[in-house]
């Protein structure tokens, strides 16, 4: 990886001297590729490290701010789409992913959500910043139909978290960070890995009817998804963008002094959920 990201800088013209990158981030090809843009997209001359983004989240704000620009500048001039429009939309679809627990929306609700579903595609908001690369399109089995979502899932954590950050801002951010459905919904881990539940129960069914074997194993299954109904898909992305995003957006206040989850969850709850997301904010 460390060549594709030298080949990248290269093209880009990007001159990272002796500056200590976040390789860590750069890992991912799309991440990377969105550095590059955002640090010298017009390749015209060669840039230093004071134009290399500070962080994560300011990478995607920014990236998101290009984003705007070159959809407000393609718009047709019988339909204009603004900078702020594409904001907008972003911070809609944010909410509507938040609301529905989910990391895709129906391609028609989502023009509805925009009010965009009267406009002949090729010019609506969805088909602009799909033809950005922002939104990403699954077809449908029926023509017109289909699911968006966001191009991969640290973006799509960020824009949900930006959204909420502007639903809920002011005192009533630090309300609803402690409700208990935030809690829920936010402490799902990133991927499910085999816990050592499974393995206990592995050694206690070891000696059991092959049917027992299956009904034990059918009742974990049940009490998992149980317990995952109210968890975000994306809560591990989001989680991490609001961390990196509450203290630009709350006067320096900091997300993880907002939370109020010791008491459910044990004293070091706080620490074992600021190691998830253990990067530059």
């Amino acid at each position: 990886m460390h060549q594709a990201i030298r080949h990248y800088f290269h093209f880009y013209k990007i001159d990272s001297a002796d500056a200590e990158l976040p390789f860590e981030l750069l890992n991912h090809p799309l991440t990377l590729r969105m550095f590059c843009d955002v640090t010298n997209l017009e390749r015209k001359q060669t840039v230093g490290v004071g134009s290399i983004p500070a962080s994560l989240t300011n990478l995607f704000a920014q990236y998101l701010d290009q984003v705007a620009k070159r959809v407000s500048e393609l718009s047709p001039a019988s339909k204009r789409i603004f900078q702020a429009d594409v904001h907008e939309a972003l911070n809609k679809i944010g909410v509507a992913l938040w609301d529905t627990n989910a990391r895709e929306i129906d391609t028609v609700e989502l023009r509805k959500v925009l009010g965009d579903e009267a406009a002949p595609w090729d010019q609506s908001l969805v088909a602009a910043l799909e033809n950005d690369g922002i939104l990403f399109r699954e077809p449908g089995t029926r023509s017109g139909r289909g699911s968006i979502s966001i191009l991969y899932d640290a973006l799509a954590g960020h824009v949900i978290a930006n959204s909420l950050l502007d639903e809920y801002s002011g005192s009533d951010f630090e309300v609803w960070i402690r409700k208990r459905t935030t809690e829920k919904a936010l402490l799902s881990n990133r991927e499910a890995k085999p816990a050592w539940i499974d393995t206990a129960i592995g050694y206690i069914t070891n000696r059991l009817s092959d049917d027992l074997k299956r009904k034990v194993w059918e009742f974990r299954d049940r009490m998992r998804a149980s317990r995952r109904r109210d968890n975000h898909p994306l809560a591990y992305d989001i989680f991490r963008a609001l961390v990196g995003l509450t203290p630009y957006k709350t006067n320096r206040r900091q997300a993880l002094a907002l939370l109020a989850w010791q008491s459910t969850h044990g004293r070091d709850c706080r620490g074992r959920l600021y190691r998830r997301c253990s990067f530059r904010p």
